[in-house]
């Protein structure tokens, strides 16, 4: 994923709290950015992992 500039990172999260109506405070913008951002990059390193074609689906747990 391509870098996201501090603007619109406060737009994704004000966005997405206005839908899950879960207010956040001003001064907790910069850790919920902070969380999003390793979120980010934990969503590129999945992506990059290149799954063989007669890769299965794992079985379904059921207790």
């Amino acid at each position: 994923m391509s870098e996201i500039s501090d603007g619109d990172l406060k737009a994704l999260i004000e966005a997405q709290a206005k839908v899950l109506d879960l207010p956040v405070r001003e001064d907790n913008y910069a850790v919920v950015a902070m969380h999003l951002g390793i979120a980010f990059k934990m969503a590129d390193i999945v992506s990059a992992f290149d799954l063989p074609e007669d890769a299965e689906p794992a079985p379904v747990y059921t207790p």
